[in-house]
């Protein structure tokens, strides 16, 4: 699989997941310093081997420069 970044805007990092073969949509957990980051979805994306995820940045992960 490879992850490749779409977007990040507004703290939310949107990235899209493509698989060498189509199948069932994956299952992952983000963790940031050994938290679950919450609010993190995934969702169809343009063929049936790619997912959009969106991930929730927490504002203090987020700094000049970052």
């Amino acid at each position: 699989m490879q992850l490749d970044e779409i977007d990040f805007s507004n703290g939310m990092w949107r990235g899209l997941l493509t698989a060498e073969k189509s199948g069932a949509s994956p299952t992952f957990s983000v963790e940031l310093n050994g938290a679950v980051v919450e609010g993190t979805r995934i969702s169809a994306g343009p063929s049936d081997r790619e997912w959009v995820i969106d991930i929730p940045i927490p504002n203090h992960a987020i700094g000049d420069g970052v």
